[in-house]
């Protein structure tokens, strides 16, 4: 599995022009929507589970995504 910063992954999904803020995506981590792990005080997103979500909520549970 391939780990990257919260800022990291703001870089690499979005474009320069308007990437959402940090809090925004530390809001969905903890909603669930992106997958990550927190280590301390940092969190780190799982690029390669991120990639493979279908978008359905339910099939990405069954499938541990």
């Amino acid at each position: 599995m391939k780990f990257v910063t919260v800022e990291e992954y703001i870089a690499l999904r979005y474009t320069e022009v308007a990437p959402p803020s940090k809090r925004t995506i530390l809001r969905l981590i903890h909603l669930g929507e992106i997958p990550a792990k927190k280590v301390g005080r940092s969190y780190y997103v799982n690029i390669e589970a991120e990639e493979h979500k279908t978008g359905n909520p339910l099939v990405d549970r069954v499938l541990g995504l």
